[in-house]
């Protein structure tokens, strides 16, 4: 059974850069070269990163963790895994031939949120699942530019809906469902 162009998945991802650990870069591998999805986005987060603080107040805030850390780099190091499944590797090649588009979300405590003109940019490539990579949760600012009549999405972390809401709409050349 072969699959038609039109009928492949179309995915999406969102990303702070195109370096990604061993998993990811694997995962993305076997996307694009099945019949059944395609990455057609690559949305990045071109927001700056926010100032570190000083290494004092790091060890200071992050002290009940310091020793599980410290026994995870010991493991790694006597134990080491192969292959390593969280080795950075640079996926530019592997989608070199997917457009990108530059966001910059607005920083808040817990996630960020893309504004209205990149929602708007994004909604014409007519993506039916994103899958986050590497970023920081993203919430939408408009949930109207998803409700589109295409097939079924699955929009993670919309605007007043809860994570993973499902938003059924017909397919005018398909029929319903």
């Amino acid at each position: 059974m072969t699959l038609s162009d039109n009928s492949k998945l179309r995915v999406g991802l969102l990303m702070d850069s195109l370096t990604l650990p061993a998993w990811a870069y694997e995962m993305l591998v076997t996307v694009q070269h099945s019949a059944y999805a395609e990455v057609k986005l690559i949305v990045l987060n071109d927001s700056e990163e926010p100032k570190r603080r000083s290494l004092f107040a790091r060890v200071v805030r992050n002290w009940g963790i310091i020793l599980y850390l410290a026994y995870c780099k010991l493991e790694d190091r006597v134990f080491a895994p192969v292959p390593n499944a969280f080795e950075p590797r640079n996926a530019a090649e592997l989608l070199r031939d997917v457009p990108v588009i530059r966001a910059k979300p607005r920083r808040s405590k817990h996630s960020d949120r893309l504004e209205d003109d990149d929602i708007e940019k994004i909604s014409q490539y007519h993506i039916d699942v994103f899958v986050r990579l590497e970023i920081r949760r993203l919430v939408l600012s408009s949930w109207r530019q998803y409700r589109e009549p295409r097939r079924t999405r699955r929009v993670l972390g919309g605007s007043r809906r809860p994570p993973g809401h499902r938003v059924d709409t017909p397919d005018p050349d398909r029929g319903p469902g």
